[in-house]
């Protein structure tokens, strides 16, 4: 719950968020990804992992339905960037 309220606080929802729930429920960061939105009332975007493993796609889906806050690791982040500026 303490990383629940310092997220909150130093990164807080505006009214019109979307986020997704990318990350495998194996790792630690699913839960952040997951119950950090849900319980302040921000809709929820769930990405297959089919979808985060193409870049293309994920660029896609995110935009098909708004998502405004995102978690990623570097690599991916490159990846998407690289996707987008093609």
């Amino acid at each position: 719950m303490n990383r629940f309220y310092w997220m909150w606080q130093a990164f807080p929802f505006r009214d019109s968020e979307v986020c997704c729930q990318k990350t495998s429920l194996s790792w630690v960061d699913s839960v952040w990804e997951i119950f950090g939105p849900l319980l302040q009332g921000v809709p929820l975007v769930l990405i297959p992992d089919e979808e985060v493993k193409d870049p293309a796609r994920l660029v896609g889906t995110l935009a098909r339905y708004h998502v405004t806050r995102i978690v990623l690791v570097p690599s991916l982040l490159n990846a998407i960037l690289d996707t987008c500026l093609i």
